[in-house]
């Protein structure tokens, strides 16, 4: 087989391929290709460019793919990374006159339509067009309450017929990507943990997967069973990911409305388990039952006081036959 000679392609995964540990090479494992070629005919690569400018390339997963079209086609729904359109400035807006290519696997070459996009949560989506119908991988949400204490951890199970992932801190995760001049699959191998991302997105999760570059932003996050969980992003230190569920949930109303309503309630949440050390040890002291759950970091009294008012008056005027 070949190999593809690039310097800002570290990990390469193209059946027999494998990756750089401390300057040496290795041998991606078995189970590892047999999980990966589960996704593999859904994941593809993007570019986008204006005029002759090429702007970013990046991976993508192709999550819906409709019945035939009145003109015999097929409609596929790519999940990816806003980072593909946004503005050479560095601006959350739409590059102008932008035009997106997709690399398929097989190394056919299509033309993408800019569908919908939102900065916040660095999802776009584009739709692409096909005579035959396109793959589409098993997705399954995350559940990521994960308790503090030792003794639930133990007891808890996660039934694989489920529609939720429990995950865990240590669980293997792997992060997919594929590469555009050569359209091989980029496989990086790690595990899910607890922590804080560097960036204003809170839903954001982590995984220790590292790649050598850029490549795979926008592309799947599977676990061992080969399901998606999430959309990777980068960070040089580790993988951050945004939860398939949540995800999906922005991609409903992206269809829908083109754009995802962020409500604000005048809290900020976040998961027990990421509070900061110092904090968790003064509410286990006073609640020592309490294992999991969600803490509020901040909060607008007013606001919370507006809305709590607006749930009783809708609870209180239910039967009326208009909405309140």
């Amino acid at each position: 087989m070949t190999s593809v000679q690039d310097p800002d392609l570290d990990w390469i995964l193209q059946i027999e391929e494998c990756k750089h540990v401390g300057g040496s090479r290795i041998k991606v494992q078995g189970p590892s290709k047999v999980v990966a070629l589960k996704v593999s005919p859904s994941v593809v690569c993007l570019l986008s460019h204006t005029g002759k400018d090429k702007l970013f390339a990046c991976s993508g997963t192709i999550v819906e793919c409709g019945g035939k079209e009145s003109d015999g086609t097929f409609v596929g729904i790519i999940l990816t990374s806003a980072s593909l359109l946004r503005c050479p400035s560095g601006a959350a807006s739409l590059a102008p006159d932008i035009k997106v290519d997709v690399l398929l696997p097989d190394g056919k070459l299509l033309q993408g339509e800019v569908f919908a996009y939102d900065f916040h949560y660095n999802l776009s989506v584009i739709k692409i067009r096909s005579d035959t119908p396109f793959p589409t991988p098993s997705l399954r949400n995350l559940d990521e309450s994960i308790p503090v204490t030792l003794q639930p951890a133990l007891n808890s199970t996660s039934p694989r017929h489920s529609d939720s992932f429990k995950i865990r801190p240590g669980d293997k995760v792997k992060a997919l990507g594929r590469h555009y001049h050569s359209h091989s699959l980029v496989i990086a191998s790690g595990s899910f943990t607890i922590g804080l991302c560097e960036f204003d997105c809170q839903e954001l999760m982590m995984s220790t997967c590292k790649m050598g570059s850029q490549i795979h932003i926008g592309g799947p996050l599977i676990n061992c069973a080969g399901e998606v969980i999430g959309i990777n992003f980068y960070h040089e230190r580790y993988t951050p990911f945004l939860p398939i569920n949540i995800a999906y949930r922005c991609l409903e109303h992206l269809k829908i409305q083109r754009s995802v309503n962020r409500p604000w309630l005048g809290m900020e949440l976040t998961n027990f388990y990421a509070v900061n050390l110092a904090d968790m040890e003064k509410i286990v002291q006073k609640f020592p039952h309490i294992s999991e759950g969600v803490v509020v970091e901040k909060c607008n009294l007013k606001a919370c006081r507006t809305f709590i008012q607006f749930k009783m008056l809708r609870l209180r005027y239910r039967n009326l036959p208009f909405k309140v």
